[in-house]
């Protein structure tokens, strides 16, 4: 907590963003009041301390991956990965003791390991959730604020059509037909990766229902006639893949590297999207098929083709 003056009149920042009017321009009361709501802060941070189960940052991860041990092992490595970095920024504290300034101390070591904003992200979703693990079973009073680290947005890889044939011939060939399926729906719906994986489809009807979605609403989206003769011979049954994202990324990430492809999983949907305009389909279309809530989000696969159309004009020439 701080004491400070806003228009002549003393404030309590209670915590980051929250802050209290003592409604006085008299320091002296000022200072008086603040120093009590500080000693009250005292006792309700040693009572509530006192109320955890103490468990030092080293102890507390061993605990959490046993308990979270139905994960994929790139999950598991992420966790340890994260929790390395962690202690090494702010020590081996116990997990009750974690602060805003711990958080804040944790990303500053990870710019100096020039680490990109992007995974210092990742990180900070991986300490958040187990954070929240913690409070829920007692090791933590509460969890601290999480601010993410500011990101270089970098435009996704446009793949041309025989770019995606090769992936998709890769991807046959290493990891059998039900994951060259689960790419080609990609492709086709525009799905999330883990939309996909959790698709009920309906072949007879011609239609996938998502229900894994990002806005934790139902979507239902149509499937072409091409994509439903790739996923027939799965005979509904889903593609037969393993639960985890991660790992289907990984696998990803091997075919495109062996098609020496700078490309992610999730540039799949923008592929799809791009493509979608790019055949001429409605906006409104393909806002619905993709779950876009503003039709602006969209628009901008519109503006990106465009893009795409001016730099692939420059390889004209008569000469």
């Amino acid at each position: 907590m701080r004491l400070f003056q806003r228009n002549k009149i003393w404030w309590v920042e209670i915590q980051r963003g929250m802050a209290r009017s003592l409604r006085t321009e008299d320091k002296a009361e000022a200072e008086a009041i603040f120093n009590e709501m500080m000693v009250e802060s005292i006792k309700g941070k040693i009572g509530s301390v006192s109320k955890v189960k103490p468990i030092n940052l080293s102890g507390f991860v061993d605990l959490y991956l046993d308990a979270k041990g139905d994960r994929s092992s790139f999950t598991q490595e992420a966790d340890r990965r994260t929790f390395r970095l962690l202690k090494d920024a702010i020590g081996d504290i116990p997990v009750c003791d974690i602060t805003y300034e711990d958080i804040v101390a944790f990303k500053k070591s990870c710019r100096a390991r020039k680490i990109k904003g992007v995974s210092i992200n990742s990180y900070l979703r991986h300490i958040k959730a187990a954070l929240r693990w913690a409070k829920k079973r007692g090791y933590l009073a509460v969890v601290p604020e999480i601010e993410k680290e500011r990101e270089y947005q970098k435009q996704f890889r446009y793949l041309t059509p025989a770019e995606i044939k090769s992936l998709l011939s890769v991807a046959l060939a290493k990891r059998g037909h039900g994951f060259f399926a689960y790419l080609t729906f990609l492709l086709y719906t525009g799905a999330r990766r883990q939309e996909a994986i959790h698709a009920v489809i309906n072949l007879e009807q011609g239609i996938a229902t998502l229900t894994k979605t990002k806005g934790k609403r139902d979507r239902i989206v149509p499937l072409a006639p091409m994509l439903i003769d790739v996923l027939r011979p799965l005979n509904g049954t889903g593609f037969g893949l393993p639960s985890h994202a991660d790992t289907l990324t990984h696998w990803f990430h091997e075919v495109a590297q062996e098609c020496g492809l700078e490309v992610s999983l999730h540039d799949l949907r923008h592929n799809a999207a791009t493509y979608m305009v790019k055949s001429g389909m409605h906006l409104r279309a393909i806002q619905m098929i993709l779950g876009h809530r503003d039709v602006k989000t969209t628009e901008l696969y519109a503006k990106v083709l465009d893009q795409v159309t001016a730099t692939e004009i420059q390889k004209l020439s008569f000469v």
